[in-house]
């Protein structure tokens, strides 16, 4: 994509170059220098050449994973053709750098071979690497069976000296007396892996200047394609990746979430811990549910849990989140999301051109986007819980929804929204919450004030939790998300107790209350049915049916 981006941005300036002549070429570069500047920012390409634009963009480029070009204006082009059934011919002029430092000119898949297989032709590669005046150009041959590769790309991008990086090819090719790098090399292995070659300006240590490349892949026995090594892994690739996750889990990084203390952390681990052992208990309780009806709400509490946990398992881990810094002091300051090609140091082989540390430095609060995604799901699912035990009708069922997914969702723009205007949207959630508990007391409290005194209680209990709950969350946004009076220890802490508690509080009260006949049967509420109607059981008192209101009770 950003190779599409990068030429179509030198078409347009060549394009303005002929419309507007030599006069406007100045203005074209300016351009040209501001893009550049712009796909650097983005941390992903610049391009590096010798034309005095080039040397504009250098300035800009630093270190790090990007493109680069080479060669001026020139486009690069890469065309294969098939000679006969096992000959692939690849011609490559100006190939894009990655890493500023190295162009991979080709690569190419070998089947692996045993004992059986030492009579047979070996795969093989020649080529014939032609650089531009007054620069050289040095080959690397390498394989992926022991991540080489891998290896050789990370020092190469750290700008180690080719003598270094050499230690990971099978082969290293020099150029001859006239410049050109011209041979060829047998391709062999246990298991089917992937060749690479690439060119590498050992003298300068810039983005090579291929003029041409012309490589013949010998490849008897199969058509030449990745296929082959699709998917293919080392033992050694996938020692290092096992490594790579066990360092991950060590306490230390486990810790280190980007805008989040330690504390916080800790906090977030020890909700995702409770909620996921109330899941497993809700589950296992489920299964052994003395009837449909309890099954169906102990499933639900085992849903509204498990979505509570990996809410914050994803915000323990540091994803999920958006990171906002405080700039400017005093009356001034204010909060803007934060950047990361500025607060980043990079490391010592690698430092970061653009760092600020004063910018670095400055307070930071996290907004947890996945809290409200998970709210999203979890508050219709617990008042769902309310309309089955009171088995109210799918009109106030349906108000109930709107206005509970209205109101996470006027709470999450106000959270994401950093202007004065977020307020407006804090009051929408506002209304949202009065009329979710307008639609509670009139509908659905007082219809379960006639379905008896006992189940009228756990009525009023689950309606307590979403009260006092939603409530609270409210007023807990203005001093966190909202004027972020609170530190982020103190907002995790306070949001996490009043999760956790609204999610376990009616979780257990269905657990300690689940044989409570439920009026609004339907056939899933049949405990046992003979072939007589006069037979039937049901789990609780009611008709089969939707519930009917007042007419239920004249019945």
């Amino acid at each position: 994509f950003w190779t599409k981006l990068v030429v179509a941005e030198v078409d347009r300036r060549k394009k303005k170059q002929q419309e507007h002549g030599m006069a406007r070429m100045r203005e074209g570069r300016g351009r040209a220098v501001t893009f550049l500047l712009l796909l650097r920012l983005t941390g992903h390409a610049i391009l590096a050449e010798d034309a005095p634009i080039a040397k504009s963009a250098s300035v800009l480029g630093g270190t790090g994973g990007f493109l680069s070009l080479a060669h001026g204006f020139h486009i690069p082009s890469y065309s294969i053709s098939n000679t006969d059934s096992e000959h692939t011919d690849i011609n490559v002029k100006w190939p894009v750098c990655f890493g500023k430092h190295s162009a991979l000119l080709g690569t190419f898949c070998v089947p692996g071979m045993d004992a059986s297989d030492a009579k047979k032709d070996l795969a093989s590669i020649s080529f014939d690497v032609a650089p531009g005046a007054g620069r050289s150009v040095t080959l690397f041959l390498l394989a992926d069976e022991d991540n080489a590769y891998g290896k050789f790309w990370t020092d190469a991008v750290a700008n180690r000296s080719c003598s270094s990086i050499s230690q990971y090819a099978k082969a290293v090719i020099s150029p001859g007396g006239d410049g050109r790098v011209q041979g060829s090399r047998q391709l062999q292995g246990q298991h089917a892996h992937l060749w690479y070659l690439v060119a590498v300006d050992c003298d300068k240590r810039i983005c090579p200047n291929v003029t041409s490349a012309h490589l013949t892949f010998y490849h008897p026995g199969t058509d030449g394609s990745n296929e082959l090594c699709s998917g293919s892994l080392s033992v050694a690739v996938l020692k290092e990746a096992m490594f790579e996750g066990w360092r991950s889990l060590s306490f230390r990084n486990l810790l280190n979430v980007s805008g989040v203390t330690p504390v916080g952390v800790i906090v977030l681990y020890a909700s995702f811990v409770i909620l996921c052992a109330c899941s497993f208990y809700f589950f296992f309780k489920s299964r052994s549910a003395p009837s449909l009806v309890v099954k169906d709400l102990l499933q639900n509490a085992f849903f509204i849990m498990t979505i509570a946990g990996i809410c914050y398992l994803a915000m323990a881990t540091g994803n999920g989140l958006l990171v906002l810094r405080k700039t400017g002091i005093g009356i001034s300051s204010k909060w803007a999301y934060s950047d990361s090609l500025i607060s980043s140091p990079g490391d010592k082989a690698h430092p970061n051109p653009l760092y600020d540390e004063e910018y670095a430095l400055a307070p930071t609060y996290p907004l947890f986007y996945v809290r409200h995604l998970a709210w999203l799901l979890v508050s219709p699912l617990l008042l769902y819980q309310i309309c089955v035990v009171v088995g109210c009708t799918s009109v106030p069922f349906q108000s109930l929804m709107f206005f509970s997914v209205s109101r996470v969702v006027c709470l999450f723009v106000a959270s994401a929204v950093l202007g004065g205007s977020r307020w407006l949207f804090w009051i929408l959630s506002i209304f949202c919450y009065v009329a979710l508990v307008t639609v509670l007391m009139a509908d659905v409290t007082s219809l379960s004030k006639r379905r008896g005194k006992r189940n009228h209680e756990i009525c009023n209990k689950l309606s307590t939790v979403v009260y006092v709950g939603f409530g609270l969350a409210e007023i807990l946004w203005i001093v966190t998300d909202g004027t972020k009076v609170f530190s982020s220890d103190v907002a995790i802490i306070s949001n996490s107790f009043l999760d956790v508690f609204i999610v376990c509080f009616s979780s257990f009260v269905l657990l300690k209350e689940g044989e409570v006949a439920v009026p609004g049967l339907r056939s899933s509420d049949i405990v046992g049915m003979d072939d007589d109607l006069s037979a039937v059981a049901f789990s609780g008192a009611g008709l089969l049916g939707d519930d009917l209101g007042d007419l239920e009770d004249n019945l």
